[in-house]
This record gives C-alpha cells, sequence and structure tokens, in this order.
C-alpha cells in the first residue's frame, strides 16, 4: 500500500511542535550554569532577625549595610535567573516540572521577605521591584506547565484557564520588567506569552508576542536571544502549516544558534527545516537536514527531538521507496518513545505509537512480511480498544496538528 502524501504531510507536522515553554523562558541561557554561592553573612543576619521577630534591627541592618546589601540582592537576582534557566534544561514531562516548580517557589519565598524589608528600610523600589518581575514569570511558567498537564489529560476547559491565568501573570511581570528597564526580561516574558497564546488558540497574538521578543533581542544586538526566538517564530510557523514562512525564520535560526552554540536549538531549527522540505516536497534537502538534525539531537543529548527527528526520516525514506529503511527507523521511533517516556507527553506518546503502528502495517505489507504485519496489527488493535475515546481525542489534538483547532473547538 502506498502512503500517500497527505498522510506523510500531516505527521510530519505533528512532531515539531514548540519546545517546552520552559527552555523558551529562561533568561539566564546568555551564561553557563554556575555553581551556588554560599549563603552571604548579610543575608544570614536579616533572616535571623526576622525569624526572632526583630524586624527593627532587621531594617536598621540594612539601613547601615545597604552598598554590601545591595550586591548581595544582584547576586540573589542572578541565583533566580540560573536556578529558572535550570528547570528548562530539564526537558521533563509537565508533572515532572510541576515538583521542581515547588522546590524554587521554597527559596523564592524565603527571599521575598528580604526584598520587601529592604524597600521598606530604604524607600528603593526597584529592586523589590526586579523581584516581583522575576517571580511573576516564574510564576506564569509554572501556571503554563500545570496548563499543559491539565491538557495532556484531557482536561482542556481547566487548562485553557490555566494558560489565561499564566498570560496574566506574565503580563504583570512584563509592565515590572518594563519598569525597571529590564528588556531581556520583558522579551523573556513576551515569549512565554507567546507560547500560551498560541496554545490557547490565538495564533495572531501568539506570534505578535514573539515577534515583539525578537525584535527586542535584535534591538539589543542579542545573538542568544535572537537564535531562540528566530527558532520559535520558525516553529511557529511550521505548526501552523506555512512550510515557506517556517523555512525563512528557522535557516535563520539554524545559523545562529549554530554560531552561539546552543545545540539543542540548533537540532530543533535543523529538525524544523527538514520537515519543511518535507512537507514542501523537497525530499533531498529533507533527508539532508534531517539527518543533520539527528547528529546535532545526540551532541546535544536532547531525547526530545531526537525521538521527533526519528520520525520525519523514517517518513522521508518512503519519499525514495527505501521500505526497509523506513520501517527500521520508524521500529526505532516507536522503542526510543518506549524508553524516554519522562521527555514526551502522554498525547505524543500515544500519537506516535498509532501513527508509527499504522506506518509499519503498510510499510510491511507492502515488503509481504506476514508474521511482521500480524504483530503490528496486533499491537495497533490493542492500542485502539484500549481506551478509544482518549485515542479519538489525542488524534484530534491541536497541540499536536495546530490547523486542526477551529474544528477541534467546535467538538
Amino acid at each position: 500500500m502506498k502512503l500517500t502524501r497527505r498522510w506523510i504531510r500531516t505527521t510530519c507536522l505533528t512532531f515539531t511542535l514548540l519546545p517546552v515553554c520552559l527552555t523558551l523562558a529562561a533568561q539566564g541561557v546568555s551564561s553557563p550554569r554556575q555553581p551556588r554561592q554560599p549563603e552571604s553573612s548579610l543575608i544570614d543576619q536579616i533572616t535571623s532577625l526576622l525569624e526572632r521577630d526583630d524586624s527593627a534591627g532587621a531594617e536598621d541592618l540594612i539601613r547601615k549595610n545597604n552598598k554590601r546589601l545591595t550586591q548581595e540582592l544582584n547576586t540573589v537576582l542572578d541565583r533566580i535567573d540560573r536556578d529558572f534557566d535550570e528547570l528548562g534544561r530539564q526537558k521533563a514531562r509537565s508533572d515532572i516540572l510541576q515538583e521542581k516548580f515547588t522546590q524554587l517557589n521554597v527559596e523564592l519565598t524565603h527571599y521575598e521577605k528580604i526584598f520587601q524589608l529592604h524597600s521598606k528600610a530604604t524607600g528603593q523600589q526597584d529592586f523589590r521591584t526586579h523581584f516581583q518581575a522575576k517571580r511573576l514569570r516564574i510564576d506564569g511558567a509554572e501556571h503554563t506547565t500545570r496548563a499543559d498537564l491539565l491538557w495532556d489529560r484531557q482536561q482542556y476547559d481547566e487548562a485553557i484557564e490555566g494558560y489565561r491565568e499564566a498570560i496574566k501573570k506574565l503580563q504583570a511581570a512584563t509592565l515590572l520588567a518594563r519598569a525597571v528597564r529590564d528588556q531581556k526580561l520583558v522579551a523573556s516574558c513576551l515569549n512565554n506569552i507567546g507560547y500560551a497564546e498560541i496554545f490557547s488558540g490565538n495564533q495572531a497574538e501568539g506570534i505578535r508576542n514573539y515577534s515583539e521578543a525578537l525584535k527586542i533581542a535584535e534591538q539589543r544586538n542579542d545573538p542568544i536571544y535572537q537564535g531562540l526566538y528566530l527558532l520559535n517564530v520558525g516553529t511557529f510557523y511550521l505548526y501552523t502549516v506555512k512550510a515557506e514562512e517556517s523555512l525563512r525564520y528557522s535557516s535563520q535560526a539554524a545559523e545562529t544558534t549554530h554560531k552561539t552554540g546552543r545545540k539543542t536549538w540548533e537540532a530543533n531549527a535543523l529538525l524544523n527545516l527538514g520537515s519543511a522540505y518535507l512537507a514542501l516536497g523537497r525530499n533531498e534537502e529533507a533527508q539532508s537536514y534531517l539527518q543533520k538534525a539527528l547528529l546535532k539531537a545526540q551532541e546535544a543529548k536532547d531525547r526530545r527531538s531526537h525521538g521527533r527527528t526519528l520520525f520525519n526520516l523514517a517518513l522521508t525514506a518512503t519519499r525514495f521507496e527505501q521500505w526497509p529503511e523506513a520501517s527500521r527507523l520508524m521500529e526505532e521511533t516507536l522503542q526510543w518513545y518506549q524508553d524516554n517516556q519522562k521527555v514526551y507527553s502522554q498525547a505524543e506518546q500515544t500519537v506516535v505509537e498509532y501513527q508509527g503502528l499504522n506506518f509499519l502495517i503498510d510499510i510491511y505489507k507492502k515488503l509481504n512480511q506476514p508474521e511482521k504485519t500480524k504483530y503490528f496489527s496486533s499491537r495497533l488493535s490493542e492500542l485502539r480498544t484500549k481506551d478509544p475515546k482518549k485515542l479519538a481525542a489525542y488524534l484530534a489534538d491541536p497541540h499536536l496538528n495546530f490547523y486542526m483547532w477551529r474544528e477541534f473547538k467546535r467538538k
């Protein structure tokens, strides 16, 4: 049975999703993870006084040591970015990330009292405002992660409300970031807003926020963030079945991320390019970029893009009628998803398995291998009967096939 172009087009676009919002949002990406510094003795002293309910003594200590405390508060602000960046590096499912957010919030609550008291004792608002902006950005990312989890559990109304709440938090963070003239933080917040808007079905608003974040990065001549936001815009256009537009931005993203050494982002940009060329029927270019994407994903130890690239390479092999290679790649894809469940949502795992099994049945029929055909047919039958209602909802999930959004929302 010959695989249709329409089926290939749909599935190749399915697995070039927007990266997890934490990876995109983290502001501290411009420098590598640094070791945690020992807690400063001055902050220890202030904390100790507050624990003894001696606010007056703590305020007096702040006023007498304002210059030193200012340096330490800047260190804390930098640490918050590094911790948030570390969350983005996890590349884990939403439910796993929720536990990490809980740990980070304990630390933020500890510091919040210090920033509040500093503002009261000195009359200086900028440090407290900056802290509040960063915390609201983290709150927004946490709401987005929770919404992703609710969506994956097919609690769609609650998920939409979660994205809406995330946007409110992030918009508030943006206002505060503008007040302290932190353009990098502004762009980071806009980027997160773009993700939440897109995943709640608002394409135009999502691309507007992404574009504004990209503009800020260009104005700041910040190649790290230019590469990131170019990647997001390129992914957005691929996600909405505009392959030509995706090529333009993804090509720039691949070039920029290569120069800055961001291997994970480069792997995803190359994946976008390969998928876009595949959608356009430019098969040699598709195969070339997907092979480069796989190598870069292996180099970056990026398990998420690795599996998605394998899937698209299997599709590409069918364009050249390389049936044994196509089946090998798809079997490898299914095994990869099985072995790396912690990095993929349940929806993506299910859809990959469903489409991959159908793919293999078609290929092995073509190769006249009845035992293989029977084996994968049995697995597909088991998947279909396990929870048919949930399977149908996953197959209609616009987070995997965004162009289905309007049809999905009418149901």
